[in-house]
């Protein structure tokens, strides 16, 4: 994650460079507290309510690998979020408010859905957390940008042949993008 330029929220007072796991670990275990993840749980809930049928109608007609549920684990460590195909996600809520808890869930949730072609083509780090980006954008549900600082360049080669055949045929878009190496 680091490698990517992510940041990483871990408890305070702790360094992994210095810590061993073991004293993180017992540091994380010493803040839980329940009824702060009962609250976010609850704020999430409610701003994912006002979203949910325009969400839900662009993914069915966007992808037709559908999902009957999305397991979302809440933490308060690690980056802003991640995936875990078939049907999970992790979202970071420590330092963000409820707008950014939900995009970062949104774009996991998307990336659940693109996986299969991002593995089935091999598509490196950037040009798949633009592929994201762009369909997050694309779903008009967020009241704020949802776009990440940096692509590292990939926009140059994907918003092209996203715009041209992502929807138009998801294997020849994937295809196209692993052929520009």
């Amino acid at each position: 994650m680091e490698q990517e330029g992510y940041e990483l929220s871990l408890p305070e007072g702790t360094d992994p460079s210095k810590d061993s796991k073991k004293k993180i670990m017992e540091k994380i275990e010493e803040e839980y507290d329940p009824s702060e993840y009962e609250e976010v749980k609850e704020k999430l809930l409610e701003a994912y309510s006002k979203i949910d049928e325009k969400f839900k109608a662009y993914i069915e007609n966007t992808f037709s690998n559908k999902k009957d549920k999305i397991k979302v684990h809440l933490t308060k460590y690690g980056p802003g979020g991640s995936y875990h195909p078939p049907n999970e996600v992790t979202v970071c809520f420590k330092g963000f408010n409820t707008d950014q808890v939900l995009s970062n869930l949104l774009h996991e949730v998307i990336h659940l859905y693109i996986h299969p072609y991002i593995e089935k083509h091999d598509i490196n780090h950037w040009e798949k957390e633009r592929i994201v980006d762009l369909l997050l954008h694309e779903t008009n549900v967020l009241e704020r940008s949802s776009w990440q600082k940096n692509y590292n360049e990939a926009e140059g080669k994907v918003d092209p042949l996203f715009h041209k055949h992502f929807h138009e045929s998801k294997d020849k878009f994937f295809k196209k993008l692993k052929k520009l190496g």
